[in-house]
């Protein structure tokens, strides 16, 4: 019996509607625990006169271990921008900036510092006691 005849038996025996359904069908991607919990109900109902290969429980293990390190690196690449977001603008500060705000009109002002938000991942400029995305400065120049 493979991984997803025993995920589809799983998901048909769930009929009512419960708090925990609820927050699987939110988060629809597995976490190693899942697999970990579906590779050992694989291996607990296989058929002893048909034992599943050894070929093919390696290569389930090396997806798993691809889609962990795959996680990781996303993760670290991620962190990496924001750092190199963060050292770009940092270039800015004490220089006088043009750019436009959220509504559409010119700001000019000496960047005074620069801000990570790690919650929402914006890199920001403080100009005129102000924050603004990065985005938006439109030119530098040396502060007069």
């Amino acid at each position: 019996m493979d991984i997803s005849a025993i995920a589809n038996q799983a998901q048909a025996q769930q009929t009512a509607p419960t708090s925990q359904n609820k927050s699987v069908k939110e988060n629809q991607n597995l976490s190693s625990s899942d697999f970990l919990k579906l590779l050992l109900t694989q291996l607990s109902n296989q058929d002893p006169l048909n034992p599943m290969e050894d070929k093919e429980f390696m290569a389930q293990m090396a997806q798993f271990s691809s889609l962990e390190e795959t996680t990781k690196l996303n993760t670290t690449m991620s962190s990496f921008v924001q750092q190199q977001q963060v050292q770009s603008a940092s270039a800015y500060l004490g220089k006088e900036v043009s750019l436009m705000d959220e509504n559409g009109e010119p700001v000019e002002g000496i960047v005074t510092a620069v801000n990570s938000r790690n919650a929402e991942g914006k890199v920001t400029v403080t100009v005129n006691d102000q924050d603004y995305d990065i985005k938006q400065v439109q030119s530098v120049r040396l502060g007069q």
